[in-house]
C-alpha cells in the first residue's frame, strides 16, 4: 500500500467535527465555536506572484462586502530584482502591479530589520512572499500570522511545491491554511487543509495548470478561514500528522521537502536520467540543459532543449533497437556485441556533453543520437529506462530555436569517432577540474 493510501486510511480515523461534510466547504478545518469573535482585521499581507495576487484580490472584495470583518488592507512586497540576458531587465513585481490598481498602501521591503510599520495591525498574511515574518512582527499583531500554501503539509514544506509535486509524480495535491510559525517556514498550526484524497492532478501537468487549479480554492480557503475566525487563538490543528498521532512520519520516514529550484535541477544527467524523467523536468521546470563541445570550434556552448517527448523503444526502427542493446551491454561489462553492420553504424552521430561530478569537477559524456524521419528530429537512446528522447527543437546559446537536426549540427561527431570511444581507443570521459 502506497504512503498516500496509507495517509488515506489514516484520515478515515478523524474526529467527524473536523471533516468535509457532503454539501459542506470542500476542505478540513475546526469548527468555528461560541466566543471565536474577531475584532476587524487590519491586515498586512505580504506577497510577490499570481497565486499572492488571487489572494489579495479575493481579501479586497471581501473587504468592500464586509467591513467589519476585513478594515483595512496593507501590502509588503520585496524589491524588483534584474533578470534575463545580462541582468539588463527589471520585472515588477505582481503583487506590487496589483496593490497598485487597487490603490492599497504599499511597503518595499528585502529586510525586515529594525523595520517599525507605519500603521498598527492586528493581522499578518503572508502567502509567496519568500521572506520570513520575524516573531517581533507576529507579536505585534494581535492575530499573529496565517499562510495559504499548495500542498497537504507537512508534504512539501518549501518555496516550490508544484514543482516538486509533479516532479515526483504525485497524482493529487491540496491546500494548506496554517499559522506563521515564530521559527521556520511552513510549521505553523494547520488550521484548514484539502481533504484526501486531495485534488486531482490532470496527466502530463504542467507547472502552470497546476498552479491555475490551485490558486482559486486556495483564495476561497483564506477568505473562508477568517469568516469562520480560524485566526482566532486557541488555534486548533486538524493536519494529518496530528489525526494520526505522527504514525505516518515516523512509519515512512519524513514528508518531502520542496526546496527552491535552480538552475542545477535543469542540469541533464546523461547517466542517470530516463526519458521520461527529462521530459518531465522539461515539462514541470522549462529550459532543461546541457553544456556540448563544438566539433567546429572546440568551444563549450550551452544547449536547452525545446519540444521533447519520451518513445518506447519498441516503437523504433529496428538499427536503434540494436543500438541500445548494444550500448547496455557497453554499461555492463565495457564490452560491444561485434554484430552491427557498418551500414548501420554510420547512422550513428553522437554529441560530447559536458556533466557536472559531485566531486567538484565536471566529465565529457559522449552520447549517441540519429535522425528522425520527420527530417527535424532527433533520437538519443539513454541506457536507463525503456524509452528513447526524441527532441524536435532546441536552443544553442548566442541562437534563436531551431530544429534539433540544424541546432546540432555543429555538434555532431559521425559514425567511425563514436564507436571508437566505445571500444576504448578514446576514454569515455576525461575528468577536468572547474
Amino acid at each position: 500500500m502506497t504512503w498516500l493510501a496509507l495517509r488515506s486510511a489514516a484520515f478515515a480515523r478523524v474526529p467527524a467535527a473536523t471533516t468535509c461534510r457532503s454539501g459542506a466547504r470542500f476542505y478540513s478545518g475546526a469548527t468555528t465555536g461560541a466566543g471565536r469573535v474577531s475584532d476587524p482585521l487590519r491586515i498586512l499581507f505580504c506577497g510577490s506572484d499570481n497565486f499572492s495576487c488571487a489572494a489579495l484580490t479575493a481579501l479586497t472584495a471581501e473587504g468592500k462586502r464586509n467591513p467589519e470583518l476585513i478594515e483595512s488592507l496593507e501590502v509588503v512586497v520585496r524589491p524588483s530584482k534584474p533578470s534575463g540576458r545580462g541582468m539588463k531587465n527589471v520585472r515588477e513585481v505582481p503583487l506590487k502591479t496589483l496593490a497598485q490598481q487597487l490603490s492599497l498602501p504599499i511597503h518595499v521591503r528585502d529586510t525586515f530589520t529594525k523595520w517599525q510599520p507605519p500603521s498598527d495591525f492586528n493581522l499578518i498574511i503572508a502567502v509567496s512572499f519568500g521572506l520570513f515574518v520575524p516573531p517581533r512582527l507576529l507579536k505585534m499583531a494581535k492575530y499573529g500570522g496565517l499562510n495559504v500554501h499548495p500542498s497537504l503539509l507537512p508534504d512539501f514544506r518549501g518555496p516550490a511545491p508544484l514543482q516538486h509535486t509533479l516532479l515526483q509524480g504525485r497524482t493529487h495535491t491540496g491546500i494548506t491554511l496554517q499559522t506563521l510559525d515564530h521559527k521556520d517556514f511552513d510549521h505553523g498550526d494547520i488550521l484548514a487543509q484539502t481533504p484526501l484524497p486531495g485534488i486531482p492532478i490532470p496527466e502530463n501537468c504542467s507547472t502552470q495548470q497546476l498552479l491555475d487549479i490551485v490558486t482559486p480554492p486556495a483564495a476561497e480557503m483564506l477568505v473562508d478561514g477568517l469568516h469562520r475566525g480560524l485566526h482566532v487563538p486557541p488555534h486548533v490543528n486538524v493536519g494529518w500528522k496530528q489525526s494520526t498521532g505522527g504514525f505516518m512520519e515516523d512509519s515512512f520516514g519524513a514528508p518531502p521537502h520542496a526546496p527552491k529550484i535552480t538552475n542545477h535541477d535543469r542540469w541533464i544527467a546523461w547517466s542517470k536520467w530516463t526519458a521520461d524523467e527529462i521530459a518531465t523536468r522539461q515539462r514541470v521546470l522549462g529550459g532543461v540543459w546541457s553544456s556540448a563541445i563544438s566539433q567546429t570550434t572546440g568551444t563549450e556552448k550551452r544547449v536547452k532543449l525545446g519540444r521533447v517527448d519520451s518513445v518506447p523503444l519498441e516503437d523504433m526502427p529496428e538499427h536503434i533497437k540494436q543500438f541500445n542493446r548494444r550500448l547496455r551491454e557497453y554499461r555492463k561489462d565495457r564490452t560491444i556485441a561485434d554484430d552491427a553492420s557498418p551500414e548501420d553504424d554510420k547512422k550513428v552521430k553522437s554529441v560530447n556533453w559536458i556533466q557536472g561530478t559531485q566531486d567538484g569537477c565536471w566529465k565529457v559524456l559522449q552520447r549517441a543520437f540519429f535522425e528522425h524521419e520527420d527530417g527535424r528530429s532527433i533520437l538519443i537512446p539513454l541506457v536507463e529506462g525503456d524509452k528513447v528522447l526524441k527532441v524536435s527543437t532546441m536552443i544553442v546559446e548566442g541562437s534563436a530555436e531551431r530544429t534539433a537536426v540544424s541546432a546540432i549540427k555543429s555538434f555532431a561527431v559521425v559514425g567511425d569517432d563514436y564507436n571508437n570511444g566505445f571500444t576504448g581507443r578514446r576514454s569515455e570521459f576525461t575528468l577536468v577540474p572547474f
